[in-house]
């Protein structure tokens, strides 16, 4: 019997070893540099006994069983499969062995803000997007896809499509396929209310869409219009029933504020009702639109501490599935008021350690707050290199500040601080 990668899989070589990612699921796995020199062997099927004779060749001495477990592991995972023909993996920086141990050596995930332009003019928006901006500096199809040709090259793994409305531009379409075609893990995130069933089918078709995220901010049309502009509800509905027809996994995202807060079961039974695949619950945060329209709407500490409660009691019961694994290895505080991993959230920043954020102008940054802030522009994807701003001698001081309790965000005054802001 022979084994190799099972499709979908890509391998990229860190420091630490090497990330194993599925493009068709979004799964990462993280592995040390031993497991590194198995996997990229099953680039090409083989028995148990060829793999350990490749294997010794390389100087590594290891048994049958002990191989055979490793096999049997991931193969229940979903890493290996049992197959005589290759599966045509990819593997980025195979041959590399300089690294630096602060970051990964390219960013796992990419967010494209493909345009500004967006229908609706939405209270607590991070970009600014509204129907009457200027489109005209904005980057066109050609430079989408000549970046995305970038992106590949440089071993990034995971691309989000974002706005801005990106189902507004004809185009969106095209370069979805083209990044599918590339064998990108794709998320989308889109409230277009003019989603109709040929888009969807369109979507559909897409082998490694991993996920499609749509906005439910409210269970009633008086508090998800409150955020989305007045007939949202009733239109947000229409789009959840329309992607669940076309036979599309969606995850809804609750934008959370003092006004809806009170309603959380509400909304993840109604998200329910209309085929959400799951559910992610997001407290609405102080920059771009937000920061002058939603002040004396944000959450407290106390908010904060019961919708981290929420999202345990859900993960527990099962009957919601939480878009974020974290909550499921953090069940044994639930029941504990005091529990507070939302600490601080609503003014975390990036710092540099896993995504990259391109604006519709291609303007760079760690993420969506320090776009919106005019924080830390490390360039511009269509002049400078994808790579070389990633290794920007200004992320050195970001990173020094990593820790495992703050996972890759800090608060923004330190991040500031760090900057000499």
């Amino acid at each position: 019997m022979k084994y190799a990668l099972k499709e979908g899989i890509i391998l990229r070589h860190e420091w630490f070893g090497c990330l194993a990612f599925q493009s068709f699921s979004g799964r990462y796995w993280q592995f040390n540099e031993d497991a590194f020199e198995i996997l990229r062997l099953l680039n090409t099927p083989l028995t148990i006994s060829e793999l350990r004779k490749n294997l010794i060749v390389k100087g590594m001495m290891i048994g049958d069983q002990e191989i055979q477990d490793f096999i049997t592991f991931y193969d229940e995972q979903g890493l290996i499969d049992r197959r005589n023909e290759a599966s045509g993996i990819l593997i980025f920086n195979e041959s590399k062995n300089n690294f630096r141990t602060d970051c990964l050596a390219a960013p796992s995930s990419v967010t494209i803000y493909i345009t500004d332009y967006c229908p609706k003019y939405c209270r607590h928006c991070a970009t600014n997007a509204n129907s009457r901006i200027n489109r005209q500096k904005e980057l066109i199809f050609d430079d989408w896809v000549k970046i995305i040709q970038r992106l590949r090259e440089a071993g990034v793994l995971m691309l989000v499509i974002s706005g801005g409305e990106p189902l507004s531009l004809p185009y969106t379409q095209r370069i979805l396929e083209i990044a599918d075609e590339m064998q990108f893990g794709l998320t989308l995130l889109t409230d277009y209310d003019n989603l109709d069933e040929q888009q969807a089918s369109g979507l559909k078709s897409l082998k490694h869409l991993i996920s499609i995220q749509t906005s439910l901010d409210g269970a009633t049309a008086e508090t998800h219009d409150f955020l989305r502009g007045k007939g949202s509800f009733l239109k947000t509905l229409r789009r959840l029933r329309l992607l669940n027809d076309a036979g599309l996994a969606f995850t809804v995202a609750a934008a959370v504020h003092k006004k809806n807060i009170g309603e959380l079961d509400e909304i993840a039974e109604l998200a329910g009702e209309y085929g959400a695949s799951s559910i992610y619950l997001n407290a609405v945060t102080p920059y771009g639109r937000a920061k002058e329209t939603m002040q004396d709407f944000l959450l407290d500490d106390e908010d904060l501490k019961y919708m981290a409660q929420t999202c345990l009691r859900w993960a527990a019961a099962g009957k919601v599935k939480m878009r974020n694994p974290f909550w499921k290895s953090e069940l044994h505080h639930l029941g504990n008021n005091e529990y507070h991993p939302l600490a601080g959230t609503l003014s975390a920043m990036s710092l540099g350690i896993y995504n990259f954020a391109i604006s519709s102008k291609g303007d760079c940054y760690l993420d969506a707050k320090q776009r919106a802030e005019e924080l830390l522009k490390l360039g511009n994807i269509m002049t400078d290199d994808l790579l070389e701003m990633w290794n920007d001698s200004r992320l050195d001081k970001l990173r020094s500040l990593h820790s495992p309790e703050d996972f890759a965000y800090t608060q923004q005054s330190r991040v500031e601080a760090a900057l000499s802001i």
